[in-house]
């Protein structure tokens, strides 16, 4: 019996899992500030090269 329930376990676990992550967007605040800074830096070289 305990070798099955330790088989049983072995099989369960070689079973592929997902892992999701969330995290806000970085439309505004601190990062918001960084993205529109980043942004309009771009636009600065772009047009100067």
């Amino acid at each position: 019996m305990l070798a099955a329930v330790f088989g049983l376990s072995i099989i369960a676990s070689a079973s592929a899992q997902t892992i999701g992550v969330s995290i806000p967007a970085a439309t505004h605040g601190w990062a918001g500030g960084l993205n529109f800074h980043a942004e309009e830096t771009k636009k600065r070289l772009e047009a100067a090269n």
